[in-house]
């Protein structure tokens, strides 16, 4: 299931001065436009720490790099949200290794649609 260009990936959310969640792939930012551009109607950026579409848009985008394939990060972003992402603090840093979500996502059973309000699309090809 793993992406094999990504082994050893460690993802990680914190907030700077003004409260905004930045969040890494090893050193680099990772952004939520790619991750919103599956996911219609998401916010304009991650969010964790409540039951939310910021959160969920983490979520998907978290998958979406690990597994690079927009439908198998779709089909476990409910269960990952839930089981993972829903349980950060929102007043904490967090990591997460690329062996844990492997794990994560050997306990989730895959085929659950993220809930309304957001929309499912598929990814909009530009250029």
């Amino acid at each position: 299931m793993r992406n094999p260009s990504h082994p050893g990936l460690i993802y990680s959310g914190k907030r700077d001065r003004a409260g905004f969640a930045i969040v890494r792939v090893d050193e680099t930012v990772l952004s939520p436009k790619q991750a919103a551009a599956i996911y219609a109607g998401a916010p304009d950026g991650f969010e964790w720490g409540y039951d939310g579409s910021g959160p969920r848009l983490l979520a998907l985008a978290l998958l979406y790099d690990y597994l690079a394939d927009a439908d198998q990060a779709l089909s476990y972003c409910a269960g990952f949200f839930r089981e993972v992402v829903g349980k950060f603090a929102r007043e904490k840093d967090w990591s997460l290794s690329g062996e844990e979500i492997e794990a994560a996502l050997a306990r989730i059973a895959p085929g659950e649609l993220p809930p309304r309000p957001l929309a499912i699309s598929r990814p909009r090809i530009i250029g």
